[in-house]
């Protein structure tokens, strides 16, 4: 994507970058991308954004407090997707990194080194300073995160070991 840098895919329709601007909005719209997920505390993407028909989700997240709220909401986002995904923060690695590490683990069944690994050493720039990030992925339950994202409260007269929403 023009000028970004530090822009990859993570899976058949999700992807990850840092702060898009304007233009990487048209050529996100251009390339299929539908919907973007922008992790940044203070900055969402109306302006940069204006005239695509992306859908646009803000989630403001500090990289310095990660809590497990923000990181659901993000999880049930790229769950319920209409179509391909960017996460993005400003840098698209600490808060971009821990949220593909989720991803990892919770949608593509990787162990925690594994993701881990990726987050920290995988040339995405991550930032050392934010040990809390690691602490975080390592921490995170992810049978619990699994069974909140896909397990469904049954319907009327439904066995509910049959209830379960399907995964991308």
């Amino acid at each position: 994507m023009g000028k970004l840098r530090n822009f990859h895919q993570v899976d058949t329709g999700v992807y990850r970058s840092e702060q898009p601007g304007s233009t990487d909005f048209f050529e996100f719209e251009k390339t299929g991308i539908r919907e973007v997920i922008n992790l940044r505390r203070l900055r969402n993407d109306r302006k940069k954004a204006k005239n695509t028909k992306l859908a646009l989700h803000h989630i403001p997240m500090k990289a310095a407090a990660i809590n497990n709220a923000e990181v659901m909401k993000a999880l049930t986002l790229i769950r319920d997707r209409k179509g391909p995904v960017l996460i993005h923060c400003w840098h698209g690695s600490d808060r971009t990194g821990m949220l593909v590490a989720m991803y990892r683990m919770v949608f593509q069944d990787w162990t925690k080194d594994d993701a881990i690994n990726e987050m920290t050493k995988g040339n995405f720039g991550f930032h050392s300073v934010y040990q809390n990030i690691v602490t975080y992925v390592r921490a995170a339950d992810i049978s619990a995160i699994k069974k909140e994202l896909f397990v469904q409260a049954p319907a009327a007269g439904k066995d509910p070991a049959t209830t379960v929403a399907s995964a991308r």
